[in-house]
């Protein structure tokens, strides 16, 4: 394979469109494909190229760099992912130097290995992730049909703590190679435009070098920067495929494949990274190209090869029987495959197959009252299915029902549940859902909120006060904690750099008179985005102009669940 050209690898993106989707589209976790990090009431549309040029002209932190406000994203079991959201003044900086160089970035940050395609996207988005993304019987294989013709083995491996692991300092030897990197480090060469990426990457994590956050598109770049050259050392002498951090090499035989891991740790080790050897598998072909419990749901989903339809030409949609059947096989599988993938997989399939659009028989009304009621009741065992609850949303009919009682408190029982394990996303996307059925308020949920010390779910806590219109005094008293820490040097800048969302959203609407640094260059960030309009919550969210969404209204409309299935 030969390396892509300039044009090829941009894909139609010239430097303002990748400064534009970087600050506001991809800069908030919001890169799954189905942007299940947060709930869209969460927005970075206002942080346009134009504020990011004004706070480019207030003098940074150079030395010191700024801390990340943490983010977790559940996984099962309950092993969080971590992300970060850089502050706003370090992220303008990076995202200036990247936007600057894509002409010299564009055409090594997307190696023909690569599986991750740049792209502008219909939401602004220019890099979409499908972490765990599985086919479903009838599409495409997104394989190359060669690439194991005529091989004997496979090899699958990954790198390890992959991009908490990527060295800053590593990018210019990406970028220019070895031996003009080092040859050019310092001070001296600080302007340097490789030197320069190097930098920004420090200034957004305290000034230290080790890791890029996991959540702004900004990473995912850095990333390919690396790993083209990683993959340009290999790809003359084996055929390989990666998706993010995940290998897929077909080699003819053991030898050849134990040398490819050799090579490829070497090539890692010259980036100051290694393979993780314990997902590193080698199987004999053929083997299939997915899980073996993918093939299994798929066979009680069914295979929409076109003979399945109606009378009008239309796919036969999921009965009542044939659902509880696949709901049931998955809850089988779970025992066996218990990362959380396969009822995840089961539920999101159901989901796609637009169960909900069925015709209004019995039988069908039935099958959909079954889905809803499971949705809820296995959220509650698998917390990975709480951010489904939103793809949910968007197919539901509007309805004028009112909305039960019993469901809401299914919502609270997953809410306090989500307390318990610290699950900021979920604590967050249940927030949401309760907004949308505008059922009974919880007074001391702010206060709640605030008692976890995460600033997402601190910012939710205050989202969900100001639309129940509920005393701000918990959040009002967080927030000031912070400026007293600051002036009795408790805390540090780095400890308001952390929550640094909250409090600047708090400053922009009003609630507190100041921002809470005690530099004034600090404080300017927050002066200059507030009077450019910049807020990270859409107050005018669709969600927020209505007492329930289509959702919530559709969702909780005839529930089959008698008083002793609540709990």
């Amino acid at each position: 394979m030969s390396d892509l050209g300039t044009e090829a690898t941009l894909n139609g993106l010239d430097k303002e469109a990748v400064r534009k989707a970087l600050l506001q589209y991809n800069y908030l976790p919001r890169q799954h494909d189905h942007k299940e990090e947060l709930p869209p009431i969460f927005s970075s549309v206002h942080f346009t190229p134009e504020v990011a040029a004004k706070l480019l002209e207030i003098p940074a932190r150079i030395r010191r760099g700024y801390d990340l406000l943490p983010f977790r994203r559940t996984r099962h079991p309950n092993i969080p992912r971590m992300m970060g959201i850089p502050h706003p003044r370090a992220y303008a900086q990076l995202v200036n130097v990247i936007a600057a160089q894509w002409s010299k970035i564009g055409s090594v940050c997307q190696s023909p290995n690569s599986q991750l395609e740049f792209g502008l996207h219909e939401d602004g988005r220019i890099v979409v992730h499908k972490y765990d993304h599985t086919s479903v019987d009838g599409e495409v294989e997104d394989q190359d049909p060669l690439s194991d013709f005529g091989k004997n083995y496979r090899i699958k491996t990954d790198i390890n703590n992959f991009y908490h692991s990527i060295y800053s300092h590593a990018l210019p030897w990406a970028l220019v190679g070895h031996e003009e990197a080092k040859k050019h480090k310092g001070a001296k060469h600080i302007d340097q435009w490789y030197n320069q990426i190097d930098r920004a990457v420090q200034q957004c994590q305290r000034g230290e070098t080790k890791g890029v956050p996991i959540g702004p598109a900004t990473s995912t770049i850095l990333s390919e920067i690396l790993l083209f050259k990683v993959d340009e050392t290999l790809r003359s002498k084996y055929f390989f495929t990666r998706y993010i951090d995940d290998y897929t090499a077909y080699v003819d035989n053991r030898d050849e494949g134990d040398q490819f891991l050799i090579d490829l740790a070497r090539s890692l080790e010259g980036y100051a990274l290694t393979l993780n050897l314990r997902k590193t598998h080698v199987s004999q072909l053929p083997v299939v190209n997915r899980d073996e419990w993918v093939t299994d749901l798929n066979l009680f989903l069914g295979v929409d090869d076109g003979s399945r339809t109606t009378d009008g030409g239309v796919r036969e949609k999921i009965k009542f029987r044939q659902l509880k059947l696949i709901i049931d096989k998955a809850l089988a599988l779970s025992k066996e495959f218990p990362d959380g993938s396969v009822i995840k997989y089961a539920f999101s399939a159901i989901i796609d197959a637009d169960i909900d659009k069925i015709s209004s028989g019995a039988a069908d009304e039935a099958a959909e009252r079954y889905f809803e009621d499971a949705l809820l009741r296995y959220a509650y065992y698998y917390p990975t299915l709480i951010p489904l609850i939103q793809r949910w949303l968007s197919y539901k009919p509007s309805s004028d029902n009112l909305v039960e009682h019993r469901v809401e408190k299914r919502l609270a029982t997953l809410l306090k549940r989500s307390f318990a394990l610290a699950q900021s996303d979920n604590i967050i996307w249940c927030i949401y859902y309760l907004l949308q059925l505008n059922g009974e308020t919880e007074i001391g949920l702010p206060e709640r909120c605030c008692g976890t010390n995460d600033p997402m779910v601190v910012l939710m806590g205050y989202v969900y006060a100001k639309k129940k219109k509920l005393p701000l005094d918990p959040l009002l008293a967080w927030a000031e904690a912070f400026g007293i820490g600051l002036n009795e040097e408790r805390l540090s800048e780095y400890d308001v750099d952390r929550v640094w969302m909250v409090l600047y959203q708090l400053y922009r609407d009003g609630e507190i008179a100041n921002p809470p640094y005690k530099t004034k260059e600090d404080n300017k960030v927050f002066h200059t985005m507030k009077e450019m309009g910049v807020s990270f919550v859409d107050w005018d969210h669709d969600d927020f102009g209505r007492r329930a969404s289509n959702f919530a209204k559709g969702l909780f409309k005839g529930l089959l669940l008698g008083p002793e299935n609540e709990r």
